[in-house]
């Protein structure tokens, strides 16, 4: 922890003397500085899984990316060390307001339509962030569909152990029907992971606003669908809502072979998230459940 702390005071000029920990959770730490400023800090040791390590490297960096783009409220990137694989470090600045499942109850219908508004145009900023390729930096794929197909077949030889074999055989049977008919368009930056844990909003104002999207290691260049099906199924118990939110995103996506696009990107979002917990050793016996009943409700088994 002293090596972590001198990384620390080389990024921020904070002292470990200066720094009071308010938040311990695992990888994540919180600190603030007297009142004066807080920071998020991540630490991943060599023992953590890859899978781990690939996801920290991507959120270090996708916030580099970001800072181009003020528009879009993300944490500033303080500093980071990613060169020695025994320790790796990214320290940002905690961002101003609290989660939006918190308070989304509780909030009038008015400040709900705002909110969803703003976060339709906060995503179309980010969907104006073209990449060279679809995927990672490291591993940039020209066509959409295929890299969908290797993605999938990627986690489904991680998940071998973990799923039924007929169900590994149900996959690749839809799949191979779905995959035609997603076509490839320009790549752009999608989150893939909009949930209401990640949008921070202000509390301290009549008309609340979003302050932050955060937790975006689950980054990637997508089509930009890839987000939008997330963004359906947060707004699917209100057509309102989701109006408001296609409003200030500028309008809505084509609807033609949705559907196929809507299953297949739900399906790897859930098998890339059961491939994370399995990595880092907390695929529960609720978790294994919760997988197998999204997979049957995709898959329609």
């Amino acid at each position: 922890m002293t090596d972590i702390f001198a990384t620390i005071e080389e990024l921020t000029g904070y002292r470990q003397e200066d720094l009071q920990l308010d938040i311990n959770r695992g990888n994540y730490q919180m600190f603030s500085t007297h009142g004066e400023q807080n920071y998020i800090i991540r630490v991943l040791q060599k023992n953590d899984s890859p899978l781990v390590h690939q996801k920290f490297k991507t959120e270090v960096y996708v916030l580099d990316l970001m800072a181009e783009y003020k528009e879009i409220p993300t944490p500033d990137l303080v500093g980071s060390q990613v060169s020695d694989p025994s320790t790796l470090i990214v320290i940002m600045e905690k961002l101003e307001g609290v989660p939006l499942q918190e308070t989304w109850n509780y909030l009038s219908s008015g400040d709900q339509f705002r909110l969803a508004t703003q976060f339709g145009q906060l995503l179309n900023h980010l969907h104006q962030i073209r990449l060279p390729g679809y995927g990672l930096p490291d591993e940039f794929n020209d066509n959409w569909s295929q890299y969908l197909q290797q993605r999938i077949q990627q986690s489904l030889e991680f998940l071998d152990a973990h799923l039924d074999q007929k169900v590994i055989s149900l996959i690749n049977k839809r799949t191979k029907t779905w995959l035609p008919h997603i076509r490839s368009e320009e790549p752009v930056l999608v989150h893939a992971d909009l949930n209401a844990h990640n949008l921070l909003i202000s509390t301290e104002s009549d008309n609340p606003v979003i302050t932050g999207i955060v937790d975006w290691e689950w980054s990637f260049a997508a089509h930009n669908r890839y987000d939008l099906v997330e963004v359906e199924s947060f707004f699917h118990n209100s057509q309102k809502l989701l109006n408001a939110f296609y409003q200030g995103y500028g309008g809505r996506p084509q609807r033609k072979n949705w559907e196929y696009e809507r299953r297949t990107y739900l399906l790897d979002r859930f098998l890339q998230t059961a491939c994370y917990y399995i990595s880092t050793g907390n695929y529960n016996s609720q978790q294994q459940h919760l997988t197998h009943f999204m997979l049957s409700t995709i898959l329609k088994y």
